[in-house]
């Protein structure tokens, strides 16, 4: 917030200084162990809201990157509107504090989440879950 009040403030002898702050894109992660990050609306937030939801979700275990490093806890959960804007994402893993900003990125870029559910994604690493979960909320 007061990166946007300084460039807002800089701004204005320019005509600019009308960035806004968005609260739905703020991540949050808690380091413990597994971290979990997220951002956005939880699926009971977004169906309060009035929103129809698509949930998506992806198991870390089920993951490759996560089999060869030996780790079994863990989920991606992605909630998404009828339109396929992403409302929020939840990771559970070893990760999620890396993981969520891809999540942030989609959500502040309005982007459909079915075309990130299309894009290629390195494998195999854990951001794959992201693209799963996303993929399985896009139908």
């Amino acid at each position: 917030m007061g990166g946007i009040a300084a460039r807002n403030a800089l701004a204005v002898g320019a005509g600019g200084g009308t960035e806004i702050y968005d609260p739905r894109i703020v991540p949050r992660v808690t380091f413990t162990e597994p971290e979990v990050a997220s951002v956005g609306s939880t699926e009971r937030q977004a169906v309060e809201a009035g929103h129809s939801v698509k949930v998506g979700m992806a198991l870390v275990k089920d993951a490759e990157k996560a089999q060869i490093d030996g780790q079994t806890i863990g989920h991606v959960k992605v909630v998404a509107d009828e339109d396929g804007q992403l409302l929020g994402c939840h990771i559970v893993c070893e990760a999620a504090g890396e993981m969520i900003h891809e999540a942030v990125a989609i959500m502040a870029g309005r982007l459909p989440i079915a075309v990130v559910a299309a894009e290629m994604h390195a494998y195999p690493t854990l951001s794959e879950l992201l693209r799963s979960a996303l993929s399985k909320a896009a139908g």
